[in-house]
């Protein structure tokens, strides 16, 4: 059923990190979001960061307007995704937490 669902994702172009990502969605009536990278960190090698998550004012816009939006203002902050107590595990170098 998520299907139809678009992502776009922007990568910083000299450090290759994700630092942006939208979506649309059609499910429950639909969506657009924008989720802004946050408190990026390393457990291990591993990258893992939170995510502060928009919407814009309405539906009717490009996914890939969205991170001028975000620049001027003009989007809703909607909630934050935060990863917490991440482990990674390794075979031969075991469990790393942060």
């Amino acid at each position: 059923s998520d299907h139809d669902d678009v992502f776009i994702y922007w990568y910083h172009a000299s450090r290759g990190t994700l630092d942006y990502l939208a979506y649309s969605y059609r499910r429950n009536g639909g969506g657009v979001r924008f989720r802004v990278a946050q408190n990026p960190r390393m457990v291990a090698g591993v990258r893992f960061q939170d995510y502060t998550n928009y919407r814009p004012a309405s539906l009717d816009v490009e996914l890939t307007s969205l991170p001028v939006r975000h620049q001027r203002g003009e989007l809703i902050p909607v909630s934050t995704v935060k990863t917490e107590k991440v482990c990674v595990t390794y075979p031969e170098r075991g469990k790393r937490c942060s």
